[in-house]
């Protein structure tokens, strides 16, 4: 015959085995979620690293690359689109800043599709542009290639 003590103690050490074991599972659960999300954000400021160690002309490991060569420009300002967007008023596109760049070309946009033509740092405004994004993608280039970058966007009115 079991003792009022035994008694009382069953329920009481199933009750705490059963929150013990709810503990554990808890904790497990969230260390492995830490551990993801741990492992996620150090990827993420790898990817990071290597893409500025290669923007700065480097290798992805931070070594110098064994060509001689001088990558292709690096765009380090975007280029801005200056002027009154209204009808007949010429926007001007600036080069923006470019480390290694040795002539730009540009190409005006209207909403994502090439103006024909349009290949100059200026652009005056005509009717088909009103109420439409308005942008000029400026290509710096020099003897190992070319990186364009797009300027702001404008939207004219009459």
């Amino acid at each position: 015959m079991a003792t009022v003590a035994e008694e009382i103690r069953g329920p009481i050490e199933a009750t705490h085995n059963q929150t013990r074991d709810t503990r554990e599972q808890q904790y497990v659960t969230d260390k492995l979620a830490l551990e993801a999300a741990y492992h996620s954000d150090l990827h993420d400021i790898q990817t990071a690293k290597e893409a500025a160690l290669v923007a700065a002309g480097l290798n992805p490991d931070g070594s110098i690359p064994s060509s001689t060569t001088t990558p292709a420009p690096i765009n380090t300002v975007t280029p801005a689109i200056t002027g009154t967007p209204t009808t007949g008023q010429v926007l001007t596109s600036s080069d923006g800043g470019w480390q290694r760049a040795d002539s730009y070309t540009y190409q005006w946009y209207r909403d994502g599709v090439a103006i024909s033509g349009e290949t100059a740092s200026t652009h005056t405004l005509v009717s088909a542009d009103e109420g439409h994004a308005i942008k000029c993608r400026v290509t710096a280039t020099n003897d190992e290639g070319s990186s364009f970058k797009d300027s702001n966007v404008v939207t004219p009115t009459p």
